[in-house]
């Protein structure tokens, strides 16, 4: 579907489209950075049709939203800013992250089943469930209504399923939706692209506080990642590195050494 979508936005300056039933579709950013090579903006979020309810609404002790990410992707001369977000305080797979390694993850993360505060990983994972918090802080509503609108969006633009009871914590499957500008076709490439790098440069140049040794845009934590990746490997959590061992043990795969 958003390969569709791509030439239909060049065409005709905005286009859109939706899919349902598609599976774990992975990280928006790759979807965002393909299309600011192609010098067009995206915009995209995706939900899991329910199947993975993590995050309760403000004052709630049940989770009732996935972490509904939204992903942006603006073109500049230069790198792209490429904004791909949760709509909950932290994604779901760093408490993973935290609860394979046996670490308490920071505060302000997480709640257990009764809304109280906790540093616990397991209670996203053992029953009576907790949750994790929207963004937002004390004003958490904000990072909920954000999460409750993508979901809706979701669901209901796409034919599929929003979070409901029928998909509490089982099964898997994303609902998309994905919206594709084409600047050549509203103010023009040469005036973006003056916008854009103007305003990147400007805030990069903003003064740092003491101890900051760089301002850094969206996108450009995930660039610097992946060069270190590239270089130096993926490093895996032993409590990662414990589930794949036992998997291929019962699929009589050969680990590498």
């Amino acid at each position: 579907m958003f390969d569709l979508v791509l030439p239909c936005a060049e065409a005709l300056g905005v286009a859109a489209g939706a899919a349902r039933d598609c599976g774990h579709i992975g990280r928006l950013g790759e979807y965002a950075e393909r299309a600011a090579e192609r010098g067009l903006i995206l915009l995209a979020t995706v939900n899991n049709c329910g199947a993975g309810q993590r995050v309760a609404p403000p004052g709630g002790v049940e989770p009732r939203l996935g972490t509904n990410p939204l992903c942006a992707a603006v073109p500049t001369g230069a790198d792209p800013v490429v904004l791909d977000f949760g709509t909950s305080v932290v994604a779901e797979g760093k408490v993973r992250v935290n609860f394979q390694k046996k670490e308490a993850t920071p505060e302000g993360w997480l709640v257990d089943s009764t809304g109280k505060p906790t540093t616990d990983p397991s209670v996203l994972y053992t029953e009576p469930r907790g949750s994790i918090l929207p963004f937002g802080g004390q004003q958490m509503y904000k990072g909920f209504g954000l999460g409750l609108l993508l979901d809706l969006l979701c669901g209901g633009l796409s034919g599929g399923p929003s979070s409901s009871p029928a998909y509490p914590l089982a099964g898997q499957g994303n609902a998309a939706v994905f919206v594709v500008f084409n600047p050549a076709l509203f103010g023009g490439v040469e005036h973006f692209l003056q916008q854009t790098d103007g305003l990147t440069e400007y805030v990069r140049s903003c003064p740092r506080a003491e101890g900051v040794t760089e301002i850094t845009l969206p996108g450009d934590p995930e660039r610097s990642a992946k060069q270190k990746r590239l270089a130096e490997g993926v490093p895996i959590p032993d409590g990662t590195w414990e589930l794949l061992a036992k998997a291929a043990g019962e699929l009589n795969v050969r680990l590498p050494t």
